[in-house]
This record gives structure tokens, C-alpha cells and sequence, in this order.
């Protein structure tokens, strides 16, 4: 019987040690034993964020290149580099170019390199050395891409904690002029066109073609309600239980903020409307076509064309700017946990501790989804393509008989001039905020 348990107890031990060989020499293993990563926020000189920034990170020894974005949120995350000294390059529209040297990579561990770029020509660059403190130690699978926890409370994105008014005198932010959208002068808009009729075919062959841009109008969708927040009142009330009167004219009518109503946190966990000064651009469709055209016998005549144009600019209803990034979405059913009981720090000290998780993560946490539609959002974009043959035969009498026939397709992500009613019409909104490239599709 003792023989039989040193023997089974042998086998035990023999098969944890096999176990353990194969693991270590196991690619996984070998190559986590050689993986670190860099992560970071990219942020301007106001400390908000910096979004699509280009981020680069060479190795200094091997010359091994690695490249990715920015997200929505200015987080960018390099999760499996070879472990050794890197030198990390940002750069970004309308900033200098930053290039942090001595960036030291550890085995199994996250570098954390948070960039904060200076306004200039991106042509400029700036060199700063760092040394990148760990931060977070991995997990043992470092080979997996693993979804990172988000940085609550204190991170690097800014917190908004409402809205400012323009104008001077107490609670306006004293700047004056100020525009919702900039004005776009840029609207050039060139037409041209030719006809030729060589006289090597008799003269019964035309070739026309053209080229010309064109601009679209602007139109605010809102019915001018939300651009006269603060400024416009209707008030209204109501009683609990919707049946007994909500108040008695006997006892006059009841107290309201009368306009202008200045207080920043007046529209907080409402959907108000977004204007980006980028949104005074118009749409700009740009049409070309090449035609041929040949009399095939009297009075009987053969057109054939090509016309294409591509649009951009179109109005759009993406409404990407204070949505969650898809980055947390690893977070799972953690998203819809109210902040009290995931034990998360608040965005900000008045931030309701009964929101959910995924509300303070998003980059305006005072405010639900924003309203660009009704506000000049131009981000959409269109190409159409087409064949288009006919063939007309005039009569003397003064009959005329013409079939025709158009091959064409159009692809597009802004299928309406008002894409909100639209939604309300049965057409589907953006499949994903933060890929709008994935919208393209067929137009219906």
C-alpha cells in the first residue's frame, strides 16, 4: 500500500514538472518573457484631448517601428513591443512634432508616456527625453491584447463641468463676436466645359465634357429652439399624481427663472446641442462627365456618357462627440453599474454617485448624447458613378422616340438632408460612431 502511494505520488510530481517545461518553453511564454508595452493620453496645451494623433514607437537597438493612433478619448496603447529603449514620436495637425527619447520598456510591464503637444508647424519638432515610470504590471498573458481598466476620477481628460456664456458681465465668459461655426471662405467654385467635333469622322461625331464644383446650402435643423438656451423660458407644471390642479391662479403663479437664465449647470444630464466651429463648411460636390455622341444614320442619334461626382461635407448625424469609445466595452456588464457600487472615484465631486459606470467615462460626464444634427453637422460624404446611354430618333412630323438606359450606384454615409427625422422615417443612424469609413455603403 506504501509503495503504491510513492509511486502515484512520483507520477504527480513527474507530470507538474513536465507541465512546467512545456510552459516555459512554450512560444506564449517565451514570448511574454520579452513583452512590455507603452501607453499614453495625448493632450493639447489646454490639457484636452488630442484625437487621431500619429503616434510612433521605434526601437533603438533593432530600428523596429510601431505604429497606431489616438482614440476619441486621446488614449493610444502599444500592448505587445520587445522589451529595451525606444524613442516615441506624436505629432498631430497643428502642433509640433514631440519626440520622447530613452523610453525604457520592462519586461511584463506598461510604460505610461503621457504627451502634451505645443501649437505650431507640424514640421517642427520637439525633443524631450524621458523616462517612462512603469505603472501597471500585466498579466501573465501578456501576448493577449487585454482590454485596460479606465482611468476614472483624476485622468488627463478635461472636465467640462458646464456650459459658458458669451458676451461681458456676471456669468458670461467676457469674450464678444463669438461664432457658433466659423465662416468658410473657401468656396471656390470653378465650371468649365468643352465640345469638340473632329472632322475626321465626317462631322457627326460630338465629345463634350465638363468639370465644376458646387455648394451646398446651410441649414440649422433645430427650429431654433436649442440656440436659445438660456435666453428663451417655457415654463410649465405639473402635479404627482397628474390629476389635481398644479397650482391655484388664487395663489398667483408660481416662481420660475426668468430669462436669461446664465446657469452653467442648467442643461446637465440632458442632450443638448453640440456646435463645433467646424460645422460652418458647406457641402462641396464636385461633378465631372465625359459624353460622346454619334448621328448613326438621319436624324437617328447615339449618346453615350460617363458622369461621376463625389460630395463631401454632407449633412450627417454620426454625434461622436460625447459618445463611449468602444475601447471600454471590454468592461462588460460593469458599464451599466451605478458608480457607488463599482466603487469608482466621480469624474467630478457632484457627479451623482446612482449614473452608471459608462456615463462617467464618456468625455462630457455632466451630459448625455449631444444634438449635432440640428446643428450644421458636416461629416458626411457621397460618390456616384454612372453610365448613361440613349438613343433618339426624330421624325419629320415632329414625333420623337428616345430609350435610354442609366447604369450607375451610389455610395454614401448621409443618405438625408435631415438624418435625425430620417431615423424617425425607419433609415438606420451610424452603425459605429468612431469608424464612420464603416457607414459607406450602397444609398437606399
Amino acid at each position: 500500500m506504501h509503495l503504491q502511494q510513492r509511486v502515484a505520488a512520483k507520477a504527480v510530481v513527474g507530470s507538474l514538472l513536465l507541465s512546467l517545461v512545456l510552459f516555459t518553453f512554450s512560444p506564449t511564454a517565451l514570448g511574454q518573457a520579452n513583452q512590455g508595452a507603452i501607453a499614453g493620453v495625448v493632450t493639447d496645451p489646454s490639457g484636452a484631448v488630442v484625437a487621431g494623433a500619429k503616434v510612433t514607437a521605434k526601437e533603438v537597438a533593432r530600428e523596429t517601428t510601431y505604429e497606431t493612433m489616438s482614440n476619441g478619448v486621446g488614449n493610444y496603447r502599444f500592448p505587445n513591443v520587445n522589451i529595451g529603449t525606444y524613442d516615441v514620436t506624436v505629432s498631430a495637425s497643428g502642433f509640433k512634432t514631440v519626440t520622447l527619447t530613452k523610453v525604457e520598456v520592462q519586461v511584463a510591464t506598461t510604460s505610461s508616456l503621457d504627451v502634451k503637444l505645443t501649437a505650431g508647424s507640424i514640421s517642427e519638432t520637439v525633443l524631450v527625453s524621458a523616462d517612462a515610470p512603469v505603472v501597471q504590471s500585466e498579466s501573465s498573458d501578456i501576448g493577449t491584447v487585454v482590454m485596460p481598466k479606465p482611468r476614472f476620477g483624476t485622468d488627463s481628460r478635461p472636465r467640462k463641468l458646464g456650459a459658458s456664456y458669451a458676451g461681458t458681465g456676471t456669468g458670461r465668459n467676457g469674450n464678444k463676436n463669438e461664432r457658433w461655426a466659423n465662416i468658410w471662405k473657401k468656396d471656390f467654385g470653378p465650371r468649365f466645359g468643352f465640345a469638340w467635333a473632329p472632322m475626321q469622322l465626317g462631322g457627326k461625331t460630338v465629345v463634350r465634357g465638363g468639370y465644376g464644383i458646387l455648394y451646398g446650402a446651410m441649414t440649422y435643423a433645430d427650429f431654433g429652439g436649442f440656440n436659445r438656451t438660456g435666453f428663451q423660458a417655457n415654463p410649465s407644471f405639473s402635479s404627482l399624481d397628474g390629476f389635481t390642479p398644479a397650482f391655484n391662479l388664487n395663489s398667483g403663479f408660481p416662481a420660475y427663472t426668468p430669462p436669461p437664465n446664465l446657469d452653467p449647470t442648467q442643461s446637465n444630464f440632458t442632450g443638448p446641442q453640440y456646435i463645433d466651429p467646424t460645422y460652418g463648411r458647406p457641402a462641396m460636390i464636385q461633378n465631372w462627365s465625359f459624353e460622346v455622341q454619334h448621328q448613326l444614320a438621319t436624324d437617328l442619334i447615339l449618346d453615350v456618357a460617363y458622369v461621376g461626382q463625389h460630395s463631401t461635407h454632407l449633412r450627417s448625424n454620426f454625434n461622436a462627440v460625447n459618445s463611449l469609445h468602444p475601447q471600454y466595452l471590454g468592461l462588460g456588464n460593469e458599464l451599466n453599474e451605478t458608480v457607488a457600487v463599482a466603487g469608482v472615484p466621480l469624474p467630478y465631486p457632484t457627479f451623482p454617485t446612482n449614473a452608471i459606470v459608462a456615463q462617467a467615462l464618456v468625455p462630457f460626464p455632466q451630459y448625455f448624447g449631444f444634438n449635432t444634427d440640428g446643428a450644421l453637422e458636416n461629416l458626411g460624404q457621397s460618390t456616384y458613378n454612372a453610365l448613361e446611354a440613349s438613343l433618339q430618333r426624330r421624325f419629320h412630323n415632329g414625333l420623337n422616340l428616345m430609350a435610354s438606359y442609366t447604369w450607375s450606384k451610389t455610395l454614401t454615409d448621409a443618405d438625408s438632408a435631415l438624418p435625425f427625422f430620417a431615423t424617425l422615417a425607419g433609415s438606420a443612424g451610424p452603425q459605429n460612431s468612431f469608424n464612420k469609413n464603416g457607414d459607406k455603403a450602397i444609398s437606399n
